[in-house]
């Protein structure tokens, strides 16, 4: 089977990129645009001043979420040939860890636009 040009060979469908590589390719992009992005210490962490400034615990969950997505795209690239059942799994995680990220980083755009007070207002929400 030819690979036309893919970055990998695809062994489980016939779609031209598969959700492994796009979170692959995209979790490269994200790493290297976190390098060239202004920080600001706050807590002893160096924290992105774009949109996470207010929010430091939030960087935090969606490099986590980041990470464990990007890690279960490249085991879903290495096992889809091996051992499918698994690879479906992975590739399932993968998504839902990068969908979970990228609500993170909505989440924290939309309270850096609106000057919300994330730590504020779930506590209002806790205690009421």
């Amino acid at each position: 089977m030819d690979s036309g040009g893919i970055l990998f060979r695809p062994s489980h469908s016939g779609s031209l990129f598969p959700p492994e590589e796009i979170i692959f390719v995209s979790g490269i992009l994200v790493a290297f645009v976190l390098l060239a992005v202004r920080y600001e210490e706050i807590g002893g962490n160096p924290i992105p001043v774009v949109i996470f400034k207010n929010n430091p615990t939030l960087f935090h969950v969606f490099l986590v979420a980041l990470n464990v997505g990007f890690t279960a795209a490249v085991m879903t690239i290495s096992l889809r040939a091996k051992n499918k059942s698994i690879a479906a799994i992975c590739r399932k995680s993968g998504v839902v860890c990068c969908v979970f990220s990228a609500g993170v980083v909505l989440c924290a755009a939309l309270a850096a636009t609106f000057d919300v007070d994330l730590r504020r207002m779930c506590t209002l929400l806790m205690f009421k």
